[in-house]
């Protein structure tokens, strides 16, 4: 089951994106120094890049997992 995870949350984000708060920021991985490898989002708007990334900020944690489980015992069409 864990393997499903992210492949349906992405469908789900699709079916219902009204259950998520996405907001758009530029993104940086730097590749030295304290914060090499991780992913950092502009939140201040320091990178003076245009935002290109949807970030998923929140979801409605309850309808998301009744969907998900509509959808993993829905009977094949």
């Amino acid at each position: 089951m864990a393997r499903l995870v992210v492949p349906m949350s992405v469908a789900l984000i699709m079916i219902a994106p009204e259950l998520f708060s996405v907001e758009r920021y530029s993104i940086a991985v730097p590749a030295e120094g304290l914060a090499a490898g991780a992913t950092l989002a502009d939140r201040r708007g320091k990178f003076y890049r245009t935002p290109k990334v949807n970030c998923l900020m929140a979801v409605d944690a309850e309808r998301y997992v009744a969907l998900y489980k509509q959808r993993l015992t829905r009977e094949a069409p």
